[in-house]
């Protein structure tokens, strides 16, 4: 057919429908949590430590971890490492 007005519809359809289905998922993303990203390595050290010494109360091992942090750090240190010991099951690989 040689016919290029086709292939060029075809290209802005696809395209325009793309950029809708981009929108629509970046809406739906959520900001990162800031402080679960500041504090992750010391959270993950929590958890890899509660595991590996069932036989230690989750807070004792937490409290020593937490130490040398300010106070308002403390207690979001606390919320964020229970958080992430609640969601623990037999299928969480860390």
């Amino acid at each position: 057919m040689n016919r290029i007005e086709l292939l060029r519809d075809l290209y802005l359809w696809a395209y325009e429908r793309s950029t809708k289905e981009y929108l629509a998922v970046k809406q739906e993303l959520v900001k990162p949590d800031q402080q679960r990203l500041q504090y992750r390595a010391k959270i993950k050290e929590i958890v890899k430590q509660v595991i590996l010494t069932p036989e230690s109360q989750p807070f004792d091992i937490i409290e020593s971890f937490i130490i040398n942090e300010e106070d308002t750090d403390k207690q979001n240190i606390i919320a964020l490492a229970l958080e992430e010991l609640r969601r623990i099951h037999e299928g969480v690989t860390i």
